[in-house]
């Protein structure tokens, strides 16, 4: 008889408006909640991955599997988002052609960088490369011929000279 005292107020209570109420609104809330689960995963999946069956796999574990799904595919997805690896691919290029743009040749008097097409320092006036008689490419002091056009040239003969009497 006692259970049948504590049964009473129980039914009662899961009886009431209120109570029915409440359970409505709280299976409500958390059928919004799934779906916005599953609408915040396909725009994550979508941002962070090309491959379409990871996509579908992805919202799919949401799906069924509601906020534990959610948990796997947070485990499971990759951790920059494709804008993120286009931005650094970005940046790489523009580091590395930025490197391209700097190796210059340095000025052995007065230690300046220069670009390597220069033939003369702006600083001193040193003389860093001579200029091909055929091609007109920069070369190099010590090139016994020029390897853009494969001609030997008098200034560079007469360079070397110049160098090896001082």
């Amino acid at each position: 008889m006692d259970f049948l005292n504590l049964y009473e107020p129980l039914k009662i209570l899961t009886e009431s408006h209120y109570f029915q109420f409440l359970g409505k609104g709280l299976i409500y809330y958390l059928a919004i909640l799934w779906i916005a689960l599953i609408v915040w995963t396909a725009r994550d999946v979508i941002n962070r991955s090309n491959v379409l069956l990871f996509q579908i796999f992805s919202i799919l574990l949401v799906i069924l599997f509601n906020i534990f799904g959610l948990l796997i595919y947070l485990c499971l997805r990759p951790q920059r988002t494709l804008l993120q690896n286009y931005d650094d691919e970005l940046k790489r290029k523009a580091t590395l052609d930025q490197l391209d743009k700097n190796t210059g040749v340095i000025c052995e008097v007065c230690k300046t960088e220069v670009t390597d097409d220069y033939l003369f320092c702006p600083v001193c006036k040193n003389t860093l490369k001579v200029a091909c008689n055929y091609c007109k490419k920069p070369l190099e002091l010590d090139f016994n011929i020029c390897p853009y056009c494969g001609r030997k040239s008098p200034i560079i003969a007469k360079e070397k000279d110049k160098q090896e009497k001082e």
